[in-house]
């Protein structure tokens, strides 16, 4: 989940049931939590936010 704290500053919340960490994930943006539920913050437009989580998935995944 993506939520704009104020414009062009995200807090984003990531899940998971699957076989991701999201916890690598987060950590890979800045942010931290559990292999199930992480989140971290990210400073900048909508479309960058979502271009460096499909980053940080295609680096942990891989």
């Amino acid at each position: 989940m993506l939520k704009e704290l104020r414009p062009g500053y995200w807090s984003v919340s990531l899940r998971a049931v699957s076989r991701v960490d999201v916890r690598e994930v987060a950590q890979v943006l800045g942010g931290g939590g559990h292999r199930l539920a992480a989140g971290f913050t990210f400073d900048g437009p909508a479309e960058q936010v979502v271009a460096a989580l499909k980053g940080a998935l295609e680096r942990v995944e891989s």
